[in-house]
């Protein structure tokens, strides 16, 4: 066996964190947008509160391009930034509402950085898709995005 001379110019703290973060990448946990961009490209998927796998893919940064007008670059990043919470609200959300089509809407209120409460949320379509997700410090904002049944509440 070979032995391992150990000195105090070990690897540097980056380069632990890089090889360990190579290992393990998990978009769920990841708020940093380029991370979170290259999370939707690729998909991912999340079981929610109500037993449906609700798909994040490349369709969520599709509809932001689509809509009129479209989210500016520092919209999609703001909400790039809280992709965690939208898949939190997958998971553990205190609302979701079914509208006539199928959609669903998941909500969920927490304190962000600042101490202060938001609001996060996502919709889904009948196949799981979701098509957009948001945050907001309004919490009143969220009256509008109420439609339809509500489905449960914590």
């Amino acid at each position: 066996m070979k032995e391992k001379k150990f000195t105090a110019a070990g690897p540097s703290y980056y380069e632990v964190k890089d090889k360990l973060f190579n290992q393990y990448r998990s978009p769920v946990y990841d708020d940093s947008t380029g991370l979170s961009r290259e999370a939707l490209t690729r998909g991912f998927t999340a079981r929610s509160i109500d037993g449906q796998d609700v798909h994040f893919s490349k369709g969520v940064l599709d509809h932001w391009e689509s809509t009129q007008p479209p989210k500016t670059p520092e919209e999609q990043n703001r909400r790039l930034r809280r992709l965690s919470e939208a898949v939190r609200a997958v998971k553990n959300p205190h609302e979701v509402w079914e509208s006539h089509n199928g959609q669903k809407t998941y909500l969920r209120v927490y304190k962000d950085d600042a101490g202060k409460f938001a609001m996060s949320g996502f919709i889904t379509g009948k196949d799981g898709q979701v098509r957009s997700f948001f945050h907001s410090r309004r919490l009143n904002g969220g009256e509008r995005m109420r439609k339809g049944t509500l489905k449960y509440k914590r």
